[in-house]
């Protein structure tokens, strides 16, 4: 089975899980960050806009960071949807793997029965 190529152990799929979830969590993390610094830089945009409407440089500031703030926005979308895969799909494996193991162990001890068997 290609679960025991990949991992030795249930706690190796625990510690391959965890870390792939940690990386996954520091992008949602960064984004949320970002998502409040482009929110910021908007509202102070707008500020000033408010006072001086023809302001091109500031206009064309303000377009910048609301695109940034939108694909920041699909990229923590995108890492929140990834990361409850990962989770559903490190479970899944980990279910796996434990009946992969059950069933090896059911075929040594049937193969041990029947050489026991043999013996006599």
């Amino acid at each position: 089975d290609v679960l025991l190529q990949t991992y030795s152990s249930v706690e190796d799929i625990d510690k391959y899980r965890d870390y792939e979830l940690n990386q996954i969590n520091l992008s949602i993390e960064s984004s949320i960050d970002n998502i409040a610094i482009y929110k910021d830089r908007i509202e102070g945009l707008q500020e000033i806009l408010s006072k001086n409407s023809a302001n091109k440089t500031v206009k064309a500031d303000l377009d910048k960071a609301r695109i940034n703030l939108a694909e920041t926005q699909r990229n923590l979308d995108s890492s929140k949807k990834l990361y409850i895969e990962k989770q559903a799909k490190y479970q899944e494996d980990k279910l796996r793997y434990e009946r992969v193991m059950q069933d090896i162990s059911l075929e040594a001890k049937a193969k041990a029965e029947r050489n026991k068997t043999e013996e006599k």
